[in-house]
């Protein structure tokens, strides 16, 4: 489950969707993640509203499975005119066995939901919603620098892990170093040829993402 922050990252959100790609793991997120992404994103840079929409769309044809909204996250999500940013949410496709059983899943996790950050609760719930829906039982974490807004315990009991990119980048490396390797540069050379950034060492376009760990373990490695 990438949350907001992650996508905010001009390197990291590039990075992972082609780790993503290349079959790594599979990204989640909801409709409300990217309308945060979006509207902050425009608030923060000189970025236009319809090149955050026409990103996001490709994101979503890119990852056609990778969008879960949960009940709780579709009421979050307002009526905008055509012109602003849209949340582009997924046509319903669920039959009404299986929105039942997503009723009652929330049913049982709000309860659980104490300690963290009750504006993190939708990205927990489309997080618990993305692993019931699963075909199989795979690991699923949340990945956030906002760490100290969820409570570890509580979403051990939902299933879910909590990492922050640092830690998820370097766990990858000792199994996938070369594919690591070859991506980041091609991230960091094509950001540099756009003229989106200055031209700069790779350990330094890691420092300021705060890749710190990653940072060392790429260094050793050239």
């Amino acid at each position: 489950m990438l949350d907001a922050c992650i996508l905010m990252s001009g390197v990291l959100r590039p990075l992972l969707l082609n780790l993503a790609e290349t079959g790594l793991f599979q990204p989640v997120w909801s409709s409300y993640i990217g309308l945060e992404w979006r509207r902050n994103a425009a608030r923060l840079w000189p970025i236009k509203h319809n090149v955050l929409n026409d990103e996001w769309a490709t994101m979503q044809q890119r990852f056609p499975q990778a969008c879960f909204d949960p009940p709780m996250v579709e009421n979050l999500i307002p009526s905008q005119p055509q012109s602003q940013l849209s949340a582009q949410p997924q046509p319903p496709s669920q039959s009404l066995t299986h929105q039942v059983q997503i009723s009652e899943l929330e049913t049982f996790t709000k309860p659980l939901l104490r300690r963290s950050d009750a504006k993190d609760h939708h990205v927990i719930m489309a997080g618990v919603r993305a692993c019931h829906m699963a075909e199989k039982s795979t690991p699923a974490s949340i990945l956030t620098w906002n760490i100290r807004d969820f409570n570890r315990t509580e979403l051990r009991q939902l299933h879910l892990g909590l990492l922050n990119p640092d830690q998820l980048l370097s766990r990858w490396w000792a199994n996938h170093s070369d594919l690591l390797s070859d991506q980041l540069e091609r991230i960091i050379q094509t950001l540099i040829s756009d003229g989106r950034r200055q031209p700069a060492p790779i350990a330094d376009f890691l420092h300021r993402e705060r890749l710190f760990r990653f940072k060392q373990l790429y260094l050793q490695s050239v």
